[in-house]
């Protein structure tokens, strides 16, 4: 049996893609100078990659630092 969305759900997932793009921006914008080819580097990305995937090249750059 295939599950069909409604346009109300359907309108209620793009809004919280949307809120969580405007949070992943909002973060990269905050975090240290350091990061700043970084953040570059992932603010250019079109669609923008999950929080998990950006937490995680955060990390591995500290880690050059």
């Amino acid at each position: 049996m295939a599950i069909i969305e409604s346009a109300e759900l359907k309108a209620c997932g793009a809004h919280i893609a949307l809120k969580e793009q405007q949070r992943l921006i909002h973060f990269l914008t905050v975090i240290r100078n350091d990061f700043e080819g970084l953040r570059g580097s992932i603010l250019y990305h079109s669609p923008l990659p999950s929080i998990d995937l950006v937490v995680s090249e955060l990390l591995d750059e500290e880690i050059c630092l």
